[in-house]
């Protein structure tokens, strides 16, 4: 019955546009009584169809919105950094990658209290794995640990007061350098090569630093000099000197 209704209606406007082009081809003797008539008739069908049939038409449309704000929630939830390697990571301000982090865990339903147990695991990774691996699967694995035992990330190391203290000019290591200068005939001598450094991931995680470095003696020669520090990871400061030459 809706359909014979809902064709009707068409008909009758098919037949209001037909008649003002040529009345008699619609049955009507002028264009102002067909106009009248099959204007009329297009609205009383509309009006009927939707008295008569409102129940299922609005449950499509709720049905319709319904699942339009639901795929809306959706896309707006999900986590849209899977693809960024850790070195990209890396590279960002630490506000922002914080929250990439929490992106995360609004996509996966976990409590936001959580995130500092994940941020300081995916900065773990990003210290100790392949900077080309991406955050979506090392997310992933900090996931797995917290579901099988959420303390498991209470052991977890934040890494970003050791890296900070990284000079993203030459890569020289900050609170390095002021000792080195320190101990220098001429600390305005001081030239930077290369430092590098190696990770001990035990009970009490910690990094040896080693710094290659030049300067000038007391004859006025310039000497190269290596220095390695034991460096506490997560305070990023110098436990102890171990060595130089």
């Amino acid at each position: 019955m809706e359909n014979i209704l809902i064709f009707a209606s068409s008909l009758s406007v098919l037949a209001f546009w037909i008649g003002l082009i040529k009345p008699t081809w619609v049955g009507m003797p002028n264009r102002k009584r067909s106009s009248l008539i099959y204007f009329s008739l297009s609205i009383v069908l509309a009006v009927v169809t939707n008295y008569l049939f409102p129940t299922k038409k609005s449950a499509e449309e709720v049905a319709a919105a319904a699942e339009r704000s639901a795929q809306s929630a959706r896309e707006a939830k999900a986590f849209k950094h899977s693809t960024v390697t850790l070195s990209k990571y890396q590279s960002k301000p630490q506000a922002e990658r914080r929250d990439i982090v929490s992106s995360f865990l609004i996509s996966e339903d976990i409590p936001e209290s959580t995130l500092s147990k994940f941020y300081n695991c995916l900065s773990e990774y990003s210290a100790t794995k392949s900077d080309g691996l991406q955050i979506g699967l090392v997310l992933d694995w900090c996931k797995k640990e917290y579901v099988k035992d959420p303390s498991s990330l209470d052991a977890r190391m934040n890494f970003d007061n050791f890296f900070d203290n990284f000079s993203r000019w030459d890569g020289s290591y900050t609170p390095l350098v002021t000792v080195i200068k320190s101990g220098m005939n001429d600390e305005d001598s001081y030239k930077h090569v290369k430092t590098s450094y190696r990770l001990i991931m035990n009970d009490k995680p910690h990094a040896f630093v080693t710094t290659i470095f030049s300067g000038t003696n007391a004859f006025g020669g310039r000497v190269k000099n290596t220095i390695i520090a034991d460096v506490d990871i997560k305070t990023g400061r110098i436990i102890d000197i171990l060595g130089d030459n």
